[in-house]
């Protein structure tokens, strides 16, 4: 069967994560920056433009699960249960701080089109920091872990 492999769905789910994540930020860009928020659908781009989130987790996925789309051995099992527990998280996290920002009429986006409150900074939300930090050392785990698996089959 074609469609058995879920390494496939997993690169073009990430390709399109990246294409709206990008596209969000231009119109953002647009909309934010340039015309202070009165363009039609803004918010809707701001919903797209975490799609970078998503782009990340969906790299670490297909880590794990390669070349075959199940995880090289079975150890590394919980590994991607763990990983996708996770993100899950940090996903619905950047989501949720998004809804809010726009239902706060507090949008503030930066040049490239990124949610100000998402930006790792000062105009973070202390727990989203520490979120994200806590995130980005397990996701380079897990992948050195998956990578390290690979290597190991």
């Amino acid at each position: 069967m074609a469609n058995s492999n879920p390494l496939g769905w997993v690169l073009l789910s990430l390709a399109v994560a990246f294409r709206l994540s990008e596209d969000g930020s231009f119109y953002a860009i647009a909309d934010y920056r340039l015309r202070h928020g009165t363009l039609p659908l803004g918010w809707a781009a701001m919903f797209a433009q975490p799609g970078w989130a998503i782009a990340i987790v969906l790299i670490g996925v297909a880590i794990l699960i390669f070349p075959d789309g199940t995880p090289p051995s079975p150890r590394l099992r919980w590994v991607l249960w763990l990983y996708l527990a996770l993100a899950l998280v940090w996903t619905v996290s950047a989501y949720v701080t998004t809804a809010d920002a726009i239902v706060r009429h507090t949008i503030r986006v930066d040049a490239s089109g990124n949610l100000i409150a998402l930006d790792n900074g000062s105009s973070s939300p202390s727990w989203w920091n520490v979120l994200q930090n806590v995130v980005f050392c397990t996701l380079a785990l897990g992948w050195l872990l998956a990578l390290a698996g690979q290597v190991a089959s």
